[in-house]
């Protein structure tokens, strides 16, 4: 039982985060605050492209192919193990999946929608085992 609450507060807080992106101009809340602590005058945005995580992790191609695949597995296991249906799997990696390849392109209402799509799915698939 403790498990399953987990995973489900897991996937949550994920979509929140990847949400909350879009609001912010492809931007982290966290890394916006610390941004705007520093400038003031800095608005969401102004600097997304190089994150402190990319700067840790120091290979693009770890940063942009490595880490989203690595995510979508565990989204994918972690949906199985909730006993997801397949259609609403099937819903959620491909927000997930057209968010990582499009987050660039300034198509942020689109995914706004998607996700807000996403939480209702989230929300109304929890059922605790009994």
């Amino acid at each position: 039982m403790k498990l399953q609450v987990a995973d489900f507060i897991y996937l949550l807080v994920e979509f929140w985060t990847q949400l909350s992106w879009t609001l912010f101009e492809g931007e982290c809340v966290l890394n916006m605050l610390a941004k705007q602590k520093e400038n003031p005058a800095y608005e969401a945005g102004d600097n997304i492209d190089i994150g402190d995580l990319e700067k840790a992790v120091k290979s693009r191609f770890v940063y942009f192919y490595v880490f989203p695949v690595v995510r979508a597995i565990g989204y994918l296991v972690v949906m199985h193990r909730l006993n997801f249906a397949g259609w609403k799997q099937a819903v959620l990696i491909a927000t997930y999946a057209g968010y990582t390849v499009f987050r660039k392109t300034h198509v942020d209402a689109v995914f706004c929608v998607a996700y807000l799509v996403c939480f209702g799915i989230l929300l109304t698939s929890y059922r605790a085992k009994k």
